[in-house]
C-alpha cells in the first residue's frame, strides 16, 4: 500500500480474500466433519487413533475423499492465484480494481486454463505445491505446538541438520515457484505448456536475486510480526478469561480454550502468508517495474474486459446475499468451534478428554444441576450422569435405585412418581451449602445445559427397553447426537440403543478385562476400572476403531498412567485437577507465568 497506485488494489483484493477464505471455513468444515464421519464408518471404526490411522487412511472410500479433496483445494488455490494475478493487471490496464470483478473474472480465467485439460491439471498441482510449501512452518507448529516446534527448530539449527534444512529449502522453493509463475504466465500467453515451463524458468531465473531477497524480507517479517501477533492474542485471551470465570479454574479453563486458540491462529497465519506471497510474485510480473517481462497495456486491457462479467448489477446482488449468508455461517462455526459441547472438536484437538463423574461430584452433590454446572465451570468435556425412570416413566438422574443415600428418603425411585421424587432435597446430605438442591430430570438437564457440554449417559438397569426408548427419545428431541454418548453395564441397553439410533456413540462399561470383549458390536468404546487397563488393552482397542475410557481416578500419579498408556477419557470426580495434571508441563507453566504477569498483584 506504499507503492502509489496500490491502494485500490489492495483493497479490492482484502475484500476478496475476506469471502473466499470465510467461506472456505465456515462450509468446508462441516462438509469435512461429515465426510470423516462417513469414512469411519466406511471402514467399519468407531474412532480414528494412532494405531488404525494407516489402515483408516488407505481405506477405499478414504482414499476417494482425499483425491477428490486435494483436487477440490487445488482448484480453489488456483482460482485465488488466478485472481491475485488479476487485480494486478486489471491495474494495469487502468480498469477499476473491485471485489465482483475480481471473483467472476477469477472464476472466467480458471475455467478457460480448464480447457486444455492437461494443462490446467499441472496448473492445478503446481499451485497445490506451492501453497503447501509456504504453509508448512505454520502447519508444523499447528499440529506440534510450542514445545516441539521449539525442539524441532533447535535440531535443524545443528549440522548436518541445518545443511540439510537448507538444500531442501532452496530446492523446493524453487519447484514451487516455478509453479507460480506457471500459474501467472499462463494468462498472459497462448503457447503450450513447453512453452510456457521455458518461460517459468526463465523468469524464476532473471529474478532469482529479486526473489531470494524478497522472500527472506518477507518471510522475517512475517515471522516477526506472526509471533507478536500469536502471544499478544494469547495475553488477551488470559485477560479475557480472568475477567469472566473464577479464578480458582481460571487456568485450567485456558488450558482447554488454548488449543482452539492456536488452531485458529495458525489457520489464520497460514491464509494471510499464502497471499502475501502470491502477491510478490505476481508482482514481479505485473508491476509497474516489470513492464518488459509483462503484457502490453492494450493486450491487458482486452484481457481485462474479456473477463469482466456482463449483468453486474444482478451478480453483485447475488454476491452481497452470498457474503452475508457466509458471514452468519461463519458466525454459528465459531460459536459451536468454542461450545464444550462439540465433542468432534474435543476429540481432534485434544489428547484425552475429561468426563466429570456424576457430574464434578467432588465439589457438589452427584446428579445434580449443581454438579453439571460445576463440571461446565472446571472445563470437564463430558458430564457423566447415572439415568433411571420413576414410576411414571420419568428419566432422573440417580445413581441408587434407592433413594436414601442421597436424599434420606426410605423409598426406591420405582416406587414414586417424578412429581414427588423432584420435592426431596437432594443435597443436603452432602453439605449444608447445597440444602434444597433437587433430583433433576435428564430433560431439565438437556435443556439448561444442552449444547454447553457433552453427556455421557449411563442406563443403569438391564432388563428395561423403555429407559432406552426415553433417554434415547429425549437425545433426538434436543439434537444432542453430536454431543451425547450412552453407556451401560448391560450389554443389552446398549444393543437396544443401536436398534433406536445406529448413529449414537454407546460405551460398554466393564469392571475388569475379560475374553474378546474388544469385539462387541453393539459398543463404539469400552469404559474400564482404571486398575485394569494396561497399553496392551489399549492398543487392541485402537486398532479395532474403540475407544478406553478409565474410571474413576482422582489421583496424579493414575492421571499420569492413563494419559502415558493412551487413554481416550478420563472420569474424574475432580475434572479442573484432572486436566491440570493431564495437561500440564511446559503449557501450565507458561499459562500460569502469564496468569501472574497480567493479574495486578493485591
Amino acid at each position: 500500500m506504499r507503492q502509489r497506485g496500490r491502494k485500490e488494489e489492495i483493497l479490492g483484493l482484502i475484500g476478496f480474500e475476506i469471502f473466499i477464505k470465510t467461506a472456505c471455513l465456515s462450509l468446508g468444515f462441516p462438509v469435512l466433519r461429515e465426510l470423516l464421519k462417513l469414512c469411519i464408518k466406511a471402514a467399519g471404526y468407531s474412532y480414528i487413533t494412532k494405531e488404525n490411522l494407516l489402515p483408516f487412511l488407505f481405506s477405499p472410500l478414504s482414499l476417494l475423499c482425499i483425491v477428490l479433496g486435494l483436487t477440490a483445494v487445488a482448484v480453489l488455490l488456483l482460482f485465488e492465484m488466478n485472481t491475485v494475478s488479476l487485480a494486478l493487471r486489471q491495474k494495469r490496464a487502468g480498469i477499476k480494481v473491485t471485489f465482483p470483478g475480481l471473483f467472476y473474472g477469477g472464476i472466467k480465467k480458471t475455467k478457460i486454463l480448464f480447457r486444455k485439460k492437461l494443462q490446467g491439471a499441472l496448473t492445478a498441482f503446481l499451485v497445490l505445491l506451492f501453497v503447501a510449501f509456504v504453509s508448512l512452518p505454520i502447519v508444523f507448529f499447528l499440529f506440534f505446538g510450542i514445545e516441539q516446534t521449539k525442539g524441532a527448530v533447535n535440531m535443524a539449527m545443528r549440522p548436518p541438520g541445518l545443511f540439510i534444512l537448507l538444500a531442501v529449502t532452496v530446492s523446493v522453493w524453487w519447484v514451487a515457484l516455478l509453479g507460480c509463475f506457471f500459474v501467472l504466465l499462463s494468462g498472459t500467453e497462448n503457447g503450450d505448456m513447453q512453452k510456457l515451463l521455458k518461460m517459468g524458468i526463465k523468469g524464476v531465473r532473471q529474478f532469482r536475486g529479486r526473489i531470494i531477497f524478497g522472500l527472506l524480507k518477507r518471510s522475517a517479517i512475517l515471522f516477526a510480526l506472526e509471533i507478536v501477533l500469536y502471544f499478544a492474542g494469547l495475553a488477551l485471551m488470559i485477560v479475557i478469561v480472568l475477567r469472566i470465570t473464577p479464578e480458582m479454574v481460571s487456568a485450567v479453563i485456558l488450558m482447554r480454550t488454548f488449543a482452539r486458540y492456536h488452531f485458529i491462529i495458525c489457520i489464520f497465519f497460514v491464509s494471510v502468508n499464502v497471499v502475501i506471497y502470491e502477491y510478490f510474485c505476481a508482482s514481479l510480473f505485473f508491476g509497474q517495474e516489470n513492464r518488459e517481462t509483462a503484457p502490453c497495456p492494450i493486450e491487458e486491457n482486452m484481457y481485462a474486459q474479456a473477463y469482466m462479467p456482463k449483468k453486474m448489477r444482478v451478480r453483485k446482488k447475488l454476491l452481497s446475499l452470498a457474503t452475508a449468508v457466509v458471514l452468519a455461517l461463519a458466525a454459528v462455526e465459531m460459536v459451536v468451534f468454542f461450545r464444550n459441547g462439540n465433542l468432534f472438536l474435543a476429540e481432534a484437538l485434544e489428547e484425552v478428554c475429561i468426563t466429570a463423574h456424576r457430574g464434578a461430584s467432588g465439589g457438589a452433590p452427584e446428579n445434580t444441576a449443581a454438579a453439571v454446572g460445576l463440571a461446565i465451570e472446571e472445563a470437564a468435556d463430558y458430564v457423566e450422569l447415572d439415568v433411571r425412570l420413576t414410576a411414571d416413566g420419568v428419566a432422573v438422574l440417580l445413581h441408587d435405585a434407592a433413594l436414601f443415600r442421597t436424599t434420606r428418603i426410605p423409598k426406591y425411585i420405582w416406587e414414586v412418581t417424578y412429581a414427588e421424587a423432584a420435592e426431596y432435597d437432594a443435597g443436603s446430605s452432602y453439605s449444608a451449602d447445597f440444602a434444597g438442591e433437587k433430583i433433576p430430570s435428564l430433560e431439565e438437564i438437556f435443556e439448561r445445559y444442552g449444547g454447553e457440554i457433552g453427556f455421557n449417559i449411563e442406563l443403569k438397569v438391564s432388563d428395561d427397553r423403555a429407559l432406552a426408548e426415553t433417554v434415547v427419545e429425549l437425545v433426538e428431541r434436543y439434537h444432542l447426537e453430536e454431543s451425547c454418548v450412552i453407556t451401560s453395564s448391560f450389554y443389552q441397553q446398549l444393543v437396544w440403543v443401536k436398534e433406536l439410533n445406529r448413529e449414537l456413540k454407546t460405551g460398554y462399561i466393564l469392571s475388569f478385562v475379560y475374553g474378546d470383549f474388544y469385539k462387541s458390536e453393539a459398543a463404539d468404546f469400552f469404559s474400564i476400572r482404571a486398575s485394569f487397563i494396561t497399553e496392551d488393552v489399549v492398543k487392541k482397542a485402537h486398532l479395532l476403531g474403540k475407544e478406553i475410557h478409565a474410571w474413576t481416578i482422582n489421583r496424579e500419579n493414575e492421571l499420569k498412567r492413563m494419559k502415558a498408556i493412551g487413554v481416550d477419557n478420563i472420569i474424574t470426580d475432580k475434572p479442573a485437577y484432572a486436566r491440570k495434571v493431564i495437561y500440564g508441563g511446559g503449557l501450565a507453566e507458561t499459562i500460569e507465568e502469564w496468569i501472574l504477569l497480567l493479574t495486578p498483584k493485591k
